[in-house]
């Protein structure tokens, strides 16, 4: 099945075919239309799922338990951090922004 990305979209109110864009925004790259004429933009339907899933979780705080196993400490993370990232079984790279924030990076 052909990506709606791959297809021609002309614009409802004005009938002129709009230019693909990409957009920025909270670290996303959201594929998009433009209608030059008119300036109304559509995103494109999964690009825009995936910001809502970010936009949902981004203010939540999240409460994670650290225990010991064996010379190790693990840390569970939430399934909704896991599930958005899909980051089973990939390595994440872990680093100190500063003395008590750590960052994990998928």
């Amino acid at each position: 099945m052909r990506d709606i990305w791959e297809e021609h979209l002309h614009c409802s109110t004005c009938n002129k075919k709009a230019e693909q864009i990409i957009l920025s925004k909270d670290n996303f790259k959201l594929r998009s239309w433009k209608c030059k004429q008119c300036r109304k933009t559509w995103n494109h339907p999964l690009d825009q799922v995936k910001l809502s899933e970010w936009q949902n979780i981004k203010d939540q705080e999240f409460i994670v338990k650290i225990r010991e196993v064996g010379n190790s400490a693990v840390i569970s993370l939430p399934k909704e951090i896991l599930n958005f990232k899909n980051a089973l079984n990939k390595d994440v790279v872990w680093k100190f922004k500063n003395s008590d924030e750590l960052v994990l990076k998928f």
